[in-house]
This record gives C-alpha cells, sequence and structure tokens, in this order.
C-alpha cells in the first residue's frame, strides 16, 4: 500500500507540474497536452512518465535538445514523498485521504508561489485563488463529516484575520503591501484543517523558516528587500503540525 501511495504521489506530482505552470498564465490544465516550452513538440507519453522521463531524457527536450528543469521531477519526487508518509501516518482511510488532499493543495500552492517569482514576467510569485478555495470548501466538507465542523470554521477564520490585521497595520504605516491576498487564504485553509490550535505553531514555524530563507536571501544576493515567497514557509508549517499535531499542540 506504500507502494501505491507513491505511485500516486507520482502521478499527482505529474499534474501538480501542469497546474504550476499553466494556472498563473491563464491556460487550461485539460488542453492542448503537454508539450516543450522552448520549441512546443508535443511531449510523447512515454517522455511523460513522472521521473523517469526526465531520466530517459536526460533533462533535454527530445525534438530541440533544449533543457528541462529539475523543477519538475523535484515536485513529483516531493509529492511522492510526502503521500507515502501521510499513509505511513495515517493510514488510506478518510483521515488520511483528507490530510493528502490538504498536502497535494498546500505543495500546489508553494511551487507555484516559487516558480512564479522566478519568472521575470511575474512582479512577485503568484498563488492562484483556486487553491485555497478549492482546499477550503474540502476542508470544511471534511470536518463536517468528521462532527467538526465549527472546529474547522473557527480555524478558517483565525487563520485569515491573524495575518490579514498585521498586513493592513503595516500597509498603512508603510504604504507598501507587505504580504498577499493568497498567503491569508492559504493560512485560513491550514486553519480549516488545523482548527485555531493549530494556527500558533504553523505561523510560528512559517516564521522562523521565513526569516532563514530571509537571511539566506541577503547573504546570495545582497539586496534586503529581496522578496521571498511565503507560501512554502506557512505550507511547510501546515505540513509539520499534521504529522507532530500532538508535540506541538503541547508546546503551544
Amino acid at each position: 500500500m506504500a507502494f501505491f501511495a507513491g505511485l500516486l504521489g507520482l502521478v499527482m506530482g505529474s499534474f501538480m507540474n501542469v497546474l504550476i505552470y499553466r494556472l498563473p498564465r491563464g491556460k487550461s490544465i485539460i488542453s492542448p497536452g503537454s508539450s516543450c516550452v522552448s520549441c512546443g513538440s508535443p511531449v510523447r507519453w512515454r517522455d511523460n512518465i513522472p521521473v523517469l522521463g526526465w531520466l530517459l531524457l536526460r533533462g533535454r527536450c527530445r525534438n530541440c535538445g533544449s533543457g528541462i528543469s529539475f523543477f519538475y521531477p523535484l515536485v513529483e519526487l516531493t509529492t511522492c514523498a510526502v503521500f507515502v508518509l501521510i499513509y505511513l501516518k495515517f493510514g488510506a482511510g478518510a483521515r488520511g485521504a483528507g490530510y493528502a488532499f490538504l498536502c497535494f493543495i498546500l505543495l500546489a500552492a508553494s511551487f507555484t508561489d516559487i516558480e512564479t517569482a522566478l519568472d521575470k514576467n511575474f512582479e512577485t510569485g503568484v498563488i492562484p485563488v483556486v487553491y485555497p478555495a478549492l482546499g477550503a470548501a474540502a476542508a470544511l466538507c471534511f470536518a463536517f463529516y468528521c462532527g467538526r465542523f465549527s472546529e474547522a470554521l473557527a480555524g478558517w477564520a483565525a487563520g485569515y484575520l491573524v495575518l490579514y490585521i498585521p498586513a493592513c497595520v503595516y500597509s498603512a504605516l508603510r504604504g507598501a503591501e507587505g504580504m498577499g491576498e493568497g498567503d491569508f487564504t492559504l493560512l485560513a485553509l491550514i486553519g480549516a484543517f488545523t482548527g485555531p490550535a493549530g494556527i500558533p505553531a504553523v505561523l510560528t514555524i512559517g516564521a522562523f523558516l521565513g526569516v532563514a530563507a530571509g537571511f539566506a536571501a541577503i547573504a546570495a544576493t545582497g539586496n534586503r528587500r529581496y522578496p521571498i515567497p511565503f507560501a512554502p514557509m506557512l505550507s511547510a508549517g501546515g505540513i509539520i503540525y499534521l504529522f507532530f499535531e500532538n508535540t506541538l499542540k503541547i508546546s503551544f
């Protein structure tokens, strides 16, 4: 079962790559099929096998020879690993399925935020609204099924407001945006799964990782205003909380 969970993770990671590239650019995720971003030639089915296709092609397009980013197999391998860990921790029941969906949304939002932040065509990282909207809807349905709808609703509201209010204050004082709407809705989504009790731990972990990433970016670029995508930090905090909920609840 762990093996099949890993296979499912690879397949979902491959689909995630489609979402990461197409959603921020307003393209259909259904058609046309996968193609080389350099020459536009369609990707053959055997070259589209998660991870294996990239390895067989040695990271280059079969038609034009241009490089294929390692970002693609990285997304697939990360999703594979997370799905296996979720199965080993929570099993294949409703809880495991719910948490697998949450992690899929969090990983998709994080990798999309990173990919668009690195693309010069975007001013900052982008978190398409479909991620937190679909995730929150699923979280509330999952909570209703588990008999904890009010807790999930309170967690959603707490997650949104705990970032929205400071961001409004910062914007009023500095006259600049310090955090995007996507970050508010992403933490709200996490709160809908964890409830209000999970927000302090998730936010603390995310802030710690954000500070570490900020220092690393300053050291690498020398730019103190280098924009750091915050979605990966919040998502990491949410995923870590799922696996260490009991310990983190005691800590906070």
